[in-house]
């Protein structure tokens, strides 16, 4: 059976989301190596690289706050590791957490709540 063009987009959010959980690891591990300073460049090019693509999946796949998340962070991953926020990166990662976790159950109640409880947290709507 030929599946519809829904039901093909329900299977790829589907599938980005749970590459969405392994990205998260992902950035996870970065940020546990930022302060060794050896690995501190490949941990930023890693959290630049999983960010971005979260950035760019949420967009594609409908998920604009995955996207926005993906982009706030790849915004961070360009800054030199002493340049850091390690609170707003940590805000985001668990803001991205929650957000993945909750899968189609995150409601656009709970994205009004965690956009203001980001504020300025957040890239701009329209920057991402």
């Amino acid at each position: 059976m030929n599946e519809t063009l829904e039901q093909a987009m329900a299977r790829l959010r589907r599938e980005f989301g749970a590459g969405a959980v392994e990205r998260l690891a992902a950035i996870r591990q970065s940020l546990s190596q930022l302060d060794d300073a050896a690995a501190a460049a490949d941990a930023l090019e890693t959290l630049e690289r999983e960010a971005h693509k979260l950035h760019g999946g949420g967009a594609t796949f409908g998920m604009p706050l995955v996207s926005r998340l993906g982009g706030s962070l790849e915004e961070l991953a360009g800054l030199a590791p002493a340049e850091l926020d390690r609170g707003r990166l940590a805000r985001l990662v668990a803001a991205l957490d929650t957000v993945i976790e909750a899968g189609e159950d995150f409601s656009p109640a709970d994205e009004a709540v965690l956009v203001a409880e980001l504020g300025d947290d957040l890239v701009a709507e329209e920057d991402y």
